[in-house]
């Protein structure tokens, strides 16, 4: 396994790849786990690609509606979470962190300890609701599999999601970046093997993002 780069200067790695290698392109993305928007696919949107953001958090998806209007058609919005095997599901929204929510409590309870300690006090800060999730497959049923840029960032369950599928069939796909911070190593490492066996070649990371990319 050979990894090409890995940028700690402070800006995220998918942002750098996004503008050197895709700007310029068309092609249609696909975002889960896309909060508000404006943010790895923005210069995409803005630069005429298609794409579709899908985002579980009912605060988040109202802005992400509010940001993607100006762009009419081109961008579709999926209001649900997305899991392994779909299915309602706890959902667990920050109080103490706007737009930060995670159908795994343990990541959102270390997300918001690690940005918000000095918020001493007692008042619980996750309240959980109910949602309806979406397996990865059905969601691809839904809404095809011509993308070229597929980023998940769904706050701990990555994993699952990224191993419920083969990946070997999204022949459009160039570049998949799959969140893994707070990820154990092995989980990390089996999703390199499991991607690298579908055709993805795992090529760069910061603290956040793994790149993979299609091997030629």
């Amino acid at each position: 396994m050979n990894v090409t780069r890995v940028w700690h200067d402070g800006r995220d790695i998918l942002d750098r790849i996004i503008e050197q290698d895709f700007v310029q392109k068309s092609g249609r993305f696909l975002g889960v786990g896309a909060n508000i928007g404006k943010d790895w696919a923005w210069p995409l949107v803005c630069n005429g690609w298609h794409g579709v953001y899908v985002e579980p958090d009912p605060s988040a998806c109202s802005q992400l509606v509010k940001n993607c209007k100006p762009f009419g058609d081109r961008i579709q919005i999926v209001n649900c979470a997305v899991s392994g095997t779909g299915g309602l599901q706890s959902f667990f929204c920050s109080l103490k962190s706007n737009y930060n929510s995670s159908l795994n409590k343990k990541w959102l309870d270390k997300f918001v300890m690690l940005n918000h300690s000095k918020d001493n006090d007692d008042a619980e800060h996750i309240y959980p609701i109910l949602t309806n999730t979406i397996s990865f497959t059905d969601l691809i049923s839904h809404i095809g599999k011509d993308f070229t840029c597929i980023v998940i960032d769904t706050e701990g369950t990555d994993e699952e999601i990224v191993k419920s599928v083969d990946w070997s069939k999204f022949t459009n796909c160039e570049l998949v970046c799959i969140e893994h911070e707070f990820m154990e190593i092995e989980p990390h490492l089996s999703v390199i093997s499991y991607l690298h066996e579908c055709g993805f070649e795992f090529t760069d990371q910061d603290n956040c993002h793994a790149i993979y990319r299609r091997i030629n």
